[in-house]
Formats: structure tokens, sequence, C-alpha cells
């Protein structure tokens, strides 16, 4: 085992998204633009690494790079409330 955790928080994840659209933008002749909304809260919620990252690449290149036009990819996060019976 190396010792690397399988879960990063919201905020971690973001991360890595956010500098992978700028690597992407460095790339291509249009922009791409992350909008992200998610409360502070939720931001220190763990979830699986790399959860987001492959939505997002595949929004890039099965979306955004056949348009061949500058674009708003928009990241959402809702809390709800959970009742266990």
């Amino acid at each position: 085992m190396t010792g690397k955790s399988a879960v990063v928080t919201v905020r971690e994840e973001l991360q890595h998204v956010e500098n992978y659209v700028k690597l992407m933008n460095l790339r291509y002749d249009f922009t791409i633009t992350l909008s992200v909304r998610v409360s502070a809260l939720l931001c220190e919620q763990e979830i699986p690494k790399m959860l987001l990252y492959p939505i997002v690449e595949n929004a890039i290149v099965h979306g955004i790079e056949e348009m061949d036009e500058d674009a708003v990819i928009s990241i959402k996060g809702m809390e709800r409330e959970i009742a266990l019976i």
C-alpha cells in the first residue's frame, strides 16, 4: 500500500479540474470557462478521487472540441438533507 488516499475533498477535486481546464485553454484557440458554484461546506466533503475529472474531460473532448468555439462548463453542488428511517 502506497499510503495514497482514494478519496479527496471536493475542493481538491475542483482544483484538479481547474488545472486541467487551464491546460486545455493553452492547447486550443478557443476559451473554456469553468463556472463553479459549490458551498464552502460541500467543498470539505470527501468524494472518490477523479470523480469529476473524467466528466469534464469528456465534455471537452466530445462536445466543446467538436464545436471549436468558446464554451462554459458549469459545476454546481447542492446540499440535500437526507432522513434515515
